[in-house]
This record gives structure tokens, C-alpha cells and sequence, in this order.
């Protein structure tokens, strides 16, 4: 099965994503750090009978991305996931999210649980948190971080799919990511 690649309008920009299948259950789809909606080239297809489609983050993909300098905070992708659902004309639906993608979706059902039919966690990982007495001192820290912001270019495809295999990625995968 083919996919449709489509652009939704995001919480704060134009969210591109990947449509799989048209089934009637609808699934939102939500990558890990540094990935993008190539991540579930491999599962979607195999979901018959569901309307998958795989988000691209803001800052990942083919989405928008926020100005040099600007940070991009975990929660803020919440919205991003009911502006995707409210785009698509989802009231309900599930969601299946895959390590970063995963905490995103936990904050997303434990915010919005009416709208969320389930709930599938890849490799989930959740929200760090800290001891009450220890939130200001790490809000301070998070204010004052400063990214490096240097963007890999690659001369080539293949250098960045070699790139991504690097990371102990099957070349599928890596190729995949890479597109």
C-alpha cells in the first residue's frame, strides 16, 4: 500500500504528515527525537483497516520549523497533536507514539482522555520529572540552556542514509528516514 504524503494546519505552523490505508479507525502516529514520519513506513501499511497518519513534529521532517535560537519544549507538541486531530476531523482517535513520540502521547491522553481511544507506547518514554522542592532550579537551568542549533547538510542521500545507519539503523530504516 501506498501512502499520501498531506499538510495540516499545526497549533503554530503547517504540520506535514503521512496518510496510510483510509481504513475507518482513525490513528495518529508520533516519531521519536530526531526522527520524523518515515519512522512508520514499515508498521502503517500493516494496519489494515485504519486511517494511520504519521506526524511530523515541528523542528522534524518536512513540518515547520520554529526560527534559529527558538527552543522547542516536549509539552508544546501536545497541541500540535489535537490541532493535527482537529484538521483531520478526528473527535476520537488513537494513538500510537514511539519512544519521544511516546511521552507525547501519555501527556496527550492524560490532558485530553476523552479523545483518545487508546493508547499504543513503542519504546515509551515519559516525561522526566523532578522532586517538587527541585522545579525552580531546573526551570532555571531549562531558561538559561542554549542550543548549539548546527543542522547537519549532507552532500548526497546516500552520505545521510550512511549517516543514519551509523546509528544502528536497518538501511531500510535509514533510507526511509533519510527521504
Amino acid at each position: 500500500m501506498n501512502f499520501k504524503e498531506i499538510v495540516l494546519p499545526g497549533a503554530q505552523g503547517p504540520l506535514a504528515a503521512k496518510r496510510w490505508n483510509g481504513g475507518e479507525l482513525p490513528v495518529l502516529a508520533l516519531h521519536g527525537w530526531l526522527d520524523n514520519a518515515g519512522s512508520f513506513d514499515g508498521l502503517a501499511p500493516l494496519l489494515t483497516g485504519c486511517d494511520v497518519v504519521c506526524l511530523d513534529f515541528p523542528g522534524h521532517g518536512l513540518s515547520y520549523h520554529r526560527p534559529a535560537g527558538t527552543p522547542y519544549h516536549f509539552v508544546d507538541w501536545v497541541p500540535e497533536v489535537f490541532a493535527a486531530a482537529d484538521a483531520l476531523g478526528w473527535d476520537r482517535f488513537s494513538l500510537i507514539g514511539h519512544s519521544m513520540g511516546a511521552g507525547v502521547a501519555t501527556l496527550a491522553a492524560g490532558t485530553f482522555p476523552q479523545r483518545v481511544s487508546s493508547l499504543v507506547l513503542i519504546e515509551g518514554l515519559g516525561p522526566f520529572t523532578h522532586p517538587d522542592e527541585e522545579s525552580p532550579a531546573q526551570l532555571a537551568k531549562s531558561l538559561l540552556f542554549k542550543p548549539s542549533n548546527k543542522r547537519l547538510y549532507y552532500s548526497t542521500r546516500e552520505k545521510a542514509v550512511e549517516r543514519l545507519a551509523f546509528r544502528e539503523l536497518e538501511p531500510h530504516s535509514a533510507q526511509a528516514l533519510a527521504e
